[in-house]
């Protein structure tokens, strides 16, 4: 299967980028959760491929081999979105936001209304201000904690994130890695897929410490202005959303659904955070082609 890795310059800011599938499929655009790179899973790269699409995704500034970009919020991302589409010549294209990447995902919907042809926010919070949203309510309390430190005491939730990297990296096995994650898996992201198992141990294996500025970056960007207007979006949105998700209550994804224009709402009530993905990808690729017709 065709997989390439390649940079490109922003400013004078490097993104580091993965492409993979078919050269000639229509693009879809993955924004990885929080924290994430740009290693994109074998399986997501098989169901696009089965879909004649090809993906495309990046570390965000601040995490594996892109610079970081202090003080940045999501409305940045649809800049640096637009590039990626740009350096593989493509004008239109499908993106799929996960988690921490659902931000940039709308971000994209509501900046690049001409070149977004449907976009997917897979299990992913709100604006924190948002009226009326319960932001973290039913969350664990490991992220309670976490976004508690936000912009309240940064050099606590520097050392919180760098314990926390120091520690995943020395995860070796599945149980290690549920063990790692407390309170923050339900029992659907106990029970993920072999496949999805060993890709997230992987990933966690991979983790350095220039992946710190990129975490923290990214909480930062959760917990300020998105830099956009959601009421402004205009092109086809569905949100995912998985009832028993601990890592982003699902009046999240529920509260989203009913701000963006015309969104279209897939609450899955067996479904956690990650098990949603494992479990649903195609699903979310069939929609958005549907969608984006």
């Amino acid at each position: 299967m065709r997989r390439r890795e390649f940079e490109i310059r922003i400013g004078g800011r490097r993104l580091l980028a993965e492409e993979a599938g078919p050269e000639d499929g229509e693009l879809v655009i993955y924004h990885e959760g929080t924290p994430g790179s740009r290693f994109l899973f074998e399986r997501y790269v098989e169901e696009g491929t089965e879909r004649g699409l090809r993906h495309l995704t990046c570390s965000r500034p601040g995490y594996e081999g892109s610079d970081r970009q202090p003080g940045r919020c999501f409305a940045d991302a649809a800049a640096d979105t637009a590039a990626l589409a740009d350096a593989v010549g493509v004008d239109s294209f499908y993106t799929v936001g996960v988690s921490g990447g659902g931000g940039p995902a709308l971000a994209c919907a509501a900046l690049l209304p001409d070149r977004v042809r449907a976009a997917a926010s897979v299990s992913a919070l709100g604006p924190q201000e948002g009226e009326g949203l319960r932001w973290l309510d039913g969350a664990a309390p490991e992220n309670i904690d976490e976004f508690a430190l936000v912009g309240e005491d940064d050099a606590a939730l520097e050392r919180l994130i760098r314990k926390t990297i120091a520690r995943w990296r020395e995860i070796r096995t599945v149980e290690d890695f549920n063990a790692s994650l407390g309170e923050l898996f339900c029992e659907a992201d106990k029970n993920l897929s072999s496949e999805m198992q060993a890709h997230q141990v992987s990933g966690c294996q991979r983790m350095g410490d220039e992946h710190i500025w990129g975490w923290f970056d990214d909480d930062h960007a959760l917990s300020s202005d998105w830099g956009f207007d959601l009421a402004g979006i205009t092109v086809p949105v569905t949100i995912w959303q998985g009832s028993k998700d601990l890592f982003v209550p699902p009046q999240n994804g529920e509260w989203l659904a009913a701000h963006v224009p015309g969104a279209k709402l897939r609450l899955l009530p067996a479904d956690g955070h990650l098990s949603m993905l494992d479990r649903h990808y195609g699903e979310i690729l069939d929609d958005l082609i549907v969608a984006g017709r």
